[in-house]
């Protein structure tokens, strides 16, 4: 019995790039938004691997320091804090509104042993804060790795301007 709900289960299941960014967006169905949920219930203790070891609230810090490209030029660092969300291994933070000029929103997955990719996407704001200096309003988007360890963690960007983001469990 076990065996067919877990099949059952792993049928269910969202694949593909959107089960791998984040939440099920507000436009699908209420049945999409429950499945999960209601797939771990059915499935009793084999449920429970869904919920991993970093599932919570995190808070966030991304700092991206000074850079002088060589095209030369200063570009200004900043320091970005919000919280973000990790759900059955699921990583999910914005700071600043969502399409909103200076923001980014963290989309990802935390894999059991604590490695993580992250997709960055956001939309630049002051010039100054931009390498090249694009255009105020322009839609970014870079990726980070790094881990997790039980309360605390840290990712690098692998383009562009050095930027590390610090995650403490909140």
């Amino acid at each position: 019995m076990r065996r067919m709900l877990c099949s059952l289960a792993l049928a269910l299941l969202p694949t593909g790039p959107a089960w791998a960014q984040g939440p099920v967006p507000a436009s699908a169905p209420a049945s999409a938004a429950a499945s999960a949920p209601a797939i771990a219930a059915a499935m009793g203790d084999a449920g429970a691997a869904l919920v991993t070891r970093f599932d919570g609230e995190w808070f966030t810090r991304l700092v991206c320091e000074d850079v002088r490209p060589a095209q030369g030029g200063l570009v200004k660092g900043y320091t970005y804090e919000f919280k973000l969300t990790i759900q059955r291994g699921v990583l999910d933070g914005q700071y600043g509104p969502p399409g909103g000029e200076g923001t980014v929103h963290f989309q990802g997955r935390v894999a059991p042993d604590g490695l993580l990719t992250l997709r960055a996407e956001g939309v630049t704001g002051n010039v100054d804060y931009n390498v090249g200096h694009v255009a105020r309003g322009t839609a970014y988007r870079y990726t980070l790795r790094g881990r997790l360890e039980a309360a605390q963690g840290s990712a690098d960007r692998v383009e562009v301007r050095p930027c590390r983001a610090s995650f403490q469990r909140l």
